[in-house]
């Protein structure tokens, strides 16, 4: 700022100095003081995000710096709005984002974060966005068309980065789902059973105590394949021994140089869907205990026949799915789990069921008994454990989730000739 001091005049014109004016700091004008505030704010905001950061990884094993190593640093605090803050870390060129991905439940916590992501920004750089709110908050819709072809793919989810989760029915081999009442189970199942349920070369077979997933396939061609009566525990066993035989039958026929059926019309991919499952055992488990049978009963013909299918149906074209409110150990033994690629684990009140399906989920478990519906844990082939955001299929114009199930399983479900029906 600078003050013109006048002097006099000089061959009739007005002469004038130009004094530089040094005020006080406390007149700096308004704009550079806050400059300066919002400087010093942000090298708090680094110097804090950096002190936590570097302690929890110090902690973590595996992501320790060893000599010689660039060391572990927070470059750059980037708050976006109110939902993200990105952090530009510096890292050892051989640390890789997925190090310490595996451990964001640790990292988000003592950052003061929802959740973490964490992507690759620079070598030796990486980009890790603290999101202040759960990302997978947001329903997923699934399409309103079901699938046409064992080729197409089916919709599991999405993942925390946006990223969708799909296999091709062909690929599903065995899948088993857990949850309690009001995690999301059910809705999950409507929306994987709608989307199977156009495709000509997939029957659906259904041991269903409850009679809620089988009612609207009444009069279709997988009625005949399917048990809903709670009372007869008989017909559930009967149901599981065709099954097998099915099995049996394909498998003796396999044509030289195949080791697995080929797909078609004639020779359909099955679907074998064990819902509440532990809920059978149960029942039978009673019928037993009345008939006092200690051995040979029929909980161990079930869990015998269940057993043989997830080792062995998948070269027949057959795909196990079994769903639990638990999986419990007294319930389904360490060998058929193992059998199960595909392992969701929705909301469950007691974190050993999430370890039962996912070893590696313990810091996971405890957190994930709180957590919304339709949020689940995903183990498959090839991909560690991940938390995602499973699909619904909306509401029907007149009625809840279920009733759009049933207006898609009995519109596009093959229906049996009327005189066949009758």
């Amino acid at each position: 700022m600078t003050l013109v001091v006048p002097e006099g005049q000089q061959n009739g014109r007005a002469v004038a100095r130009v004094v530089p004016l040094r005020l006080p700091p406390i007149y700096k004008p308004l704009a550079r003081r806050r400059a300066s505030a919002a400087r010093e704010r942000e090298l708090r905001s680094l110097q804090d995000y950096a002190w936590r950061f570097q302690s929890v990884v110090a902690g973590i094993p595996g992501l320790a710096v060893s000599y010689g190593d660039r060391p572990v640093r927070v470059l750059q605090v980037i708050p976006r709005d109110g939902t993200l803050t990105e952090l530009n870390v510096q890292v050892p060129v051989h640390h890789l984002p997925r190090d310490y991905s595996e451990h964001a439940h640790r990292i988000a916590a003592a950052m003061g974060a929802c959740r973490i992501r964490v992507q690759q920004f620079a070598p030796g750089q990486l980009l890790i966005e603290l999101l202040h709110s759960d990302p997978l908050r947001e329903p997923v819709r699934l399409s309103t068309e079901p699938l046409r072809s064992v080729t197409d793919l089916i919709y599991l989810g999405r993942d925390e980065t946006d990223q969708g989760y799909w296999l091709t029915p062909v690929e599903l081999v065995h899948l088993i789902v857990q949850g309690a009442t009001g995690s999301g189970k059910s809705v999950f199942t409507y929306g994987l059973l709608s989307q199977l349920v156009g495709i000509p070369e997939v029957l659906i077979a259904m041991s269903d105590p409850t009679g809620l997933l089988t009612r609207p396939f009444i009069g279709t061609v997988h009625a005949e394949w399917q048990v809903s009566d709670s009372a007869n525990i008989d017909a559930h066993i009967d149901l599981l021994r065709r099954l097998v035989e099915m099995m049996d039958q394909r498998i003796q026929n396999l044509p030289p140089r195949r080791d697995q059926v080929e797909i078609s019309d004639g020779c359909p991919l099955v679907f074998v869907v064990l819902e509440e499952y532990p809920g059978l055992i149960r029942a039978a488990a009673q019928v037993d205990a009345a008939d006092k049978r200690k051995s040979g009963g029929k909980v161990e013909q079930i869990k015998g026949l269940v057993g043989r299918l997830a080792a062995e149906s998948r070269k027949a074209g057959m795909r196990l799915v079994i769903l639990a409110q638990r999986a419990e150990a007294s319930i389904l033994d360490s060998y058929t789990r193992g059998q199960m690629t595909v392992k969701l684990s929705f909301r469950v009140a007691e974190a050993a069921s999430i370890e039962m399906l996912h070893p590696t989920g313990r810091e996971e478990a405890e957190e994930h008994a709180t957590s919304a519906a339709g949020i689940a844990l995903l183990s498959a082939p090839g991909v560690k454990l991940k938390r995602i955001k499973t699909p619904w299929l909306g509401v029907a114009d007149d009625g809840p989730e279920y009733a759009r199930y049933w207006d898609l399983v009995t519109t596009y479900a093959a229906r049996l000739p009327q005189e066949a029906a009758e």
